[in-house]
């Protein structure tokens, strides 16, 4: 992608500012979002303000300027408590926080739309998405970023339970390539689509990773730093058919986000 980028202040819950952002798009790519499921829990409204009405604001304004498409960056929490394995598209969602229901109901109000306007959209379910110049210092980060932050601080890493909790995680170029893929490709009707590696890695696995997280041969934790909680397993997912490339291993992945 090149040529010059304009750069539109504002936000979603403004309608008038998304039409202006809009004007002239063939594609939208819909990204704007309030991130972390505890803020959701602790402000659902807020939650619903940017997530349910600004994807609404985002898809009329879309419609309205004349662009052909909008693909909508949604979440794997909209599979919530369900327990099928592998999470796929085909699952009923059973979203558990307002984080999730306000995806599910931003993908809903994508899918209506594009039957009542017929505007085409897209709506990608990322699960656990990583890479360089994450957040580490945030209460909300995850794993990767908090253990990376520990790693490169030269202090021990701290695993919550016994480690088992396992999570499909999803390198953030590889979240590009099939948010790009969804912007291009010929489209038959409205696309929802799971972007996951397509495995599984515990926590421990990733605490096994430590000497790519850090440059130092600084020790990580013992178990005796490991605070006592029940785990939680989450299991494998499945991507798409359509997806376009073959992602590089986590351990490239980790090096990658350590050294971006």
């Amino acid at each position: 992608m090149g040529g010059e980028v304009e750069l539109v202040g504002g936000g979603v819950r403004s309608y008038e500012r998304t039409h202006a952002a809009t004007q002239g798009a063939r594609c939208v790519i819909h990204l704007a979002a309030l991130p972390s499921v505890p803020r959701s829990i602790q402000d659902p409204l807020t939650t619903n303000e940017v997530k349910v009405t600004g994807t609404l604001n985002v898809v009329l304004a879309a419609t309205d300027a004349g662009t052909q498409r909008v693909v909508f960056a949604s979440s794997s929490s909209v599979y919530g408590r369900a327990q099928e394995l592998p999470k796929t598209e085909k699952l009923v969602p059973q979203p558990i926080s307002p984080y999730g229901v306000s995806k599910l109901a931003a993908e809903q109000y994508c899918m209506g739309l594009n039957a009542a306007n017929g505007i085409e959209v897209a709506a990608l379910r990322s699960f656990n998405v990583f890479g360089p110049r994450q957040d580490r210092g945030s209460q909300y980060s995850g794993v990767i970023p908090r253990f990376l932050s520990q790693a490169l601080d030269g202090v021990p890493l701290v695993v919550f339970g016994d480690g088992a909790q396992s999570r499909d995680f999803t390198y953030v170029d590889n979240v590009v390539a099939a948010t790009l893929s969804a912007s291009e490709r010929r489209l038959d009707g409205p696309l929802i689509c799971t972007v996951a590696g397509g495995s599984a890695h515990t926590v421990l696995a990733i605490y096994g990773a430590k000497n790519l997280l850090s440059t130092s041969s600084t020790d990580a934790a013992s178990s005796a730093s490991r605070t006592p909680r029940r785990a939680a397993r989450r299991p494998l997912t499945m991507v798409r058919s359509w997806s376009i490339t073959t992602w590089p291993s986590l351990p490239a992945n980790l090096t990658s986000t350590r050294d971006g």
